[in-house]
């Protein structure tokens, strides 16, 4: 019986009478997403955190302030469990920071729960990209196979240069 509804399914698209669904996506949204500012004054750095909140959670998300050694926190609450007025929403806190001297300040905002769990950060001042790394030189070799693969070209390698005694 399938056989024959397959056939007949195929037998109409061919002939025009079915019209192909249009393609769907699904796209999942991030649950939880920190963006931190700042600004420095004196002694003192003026942080802005911002914790968007994506969807219905099952939980309170807790907003954690980390500091480096020798940093105080003057203004604002170091650990805080955060209620939303409404889901999907958005959470704002403000941040003074005494003594940051170069460190950098690392605020989270994670949810636990049972059955889930979401965890955002963000650093002021920001982390900057990791250093592009140069491809270093290669040079063609007689084709050979190393476990099943094969290799054309290879990194030459100079042997250490000795320092004088």
């Amino acid at each position: 019986m399938r056989i024959i509804r397959v056939a007949a399914f195929l037998a109409a698209m061919a002939a025009g009478s079915v019209a192909a669904a249009p393609a769907t996506t699904t796209r999942m949204q991030v649950p939880l997403k920190m963006a931190l500012q700042g600004e420095t004054q004196g002694d003192r750095t003026v942080l802005t955190a911002t914790l968007t909140v994506q969807g219905r959670l099952a939980g309170r998300p807790t907003m954690r302030v980390l500091l480096p050694m020798g940093a105080t926190l003057v203004e604002g609450t170091a650990v805080e469990e955060v209620d939303l007025p409404e889901a999907p929403g958005t959470v704002v806190r403000r941040y003074v920071v005494r003594g940051l001297r170069g460190g950098q300040v690392t605020v989270t905002g994670a949810l636990v729960t049972r059955s889930v769990g979401a965890h955002a950060m963000a650093s002021w001042p920001p982390v900057s990209e990791a250093p592009r790394m140069a491809v270093p030189p290669s040079v063609a070799i007689p084709p050979t196979r190393v476990g099943g693969m094969r290799i054309e070209r290879a990194i030459p390698l100079a042997p250490a240069r000795r320092q004088p005694e």
